[in-house]
């Protein structure tokens, strides 16, 4: 395994293992729904805009 795969690799691990305590934290201060709704509306976005480009 080449020196730059395993950089993204642990890059990876690491960026999915601080994620959960991001969630975490995010849930305990900001509303959930509000978080919901958020997620909603950034899917929203992102479909809207492949819908543009296809």
């Amino acid at each position: 395994m080449k020196t730059l795969h395993l950089l993204l690799a642990i890059s990876i691990m690491a960026i999915w293992g601080v994620n959960f305590s991001v969630i975490k934290l995010g849930l305990a201060t900001v509303n959930p729904l509000l978080v919901c709704g958020l997620l909603i509306d950034l899917d929203d976005a992102t479909r809207e805009s492949d819908c543009l480009t296809g």
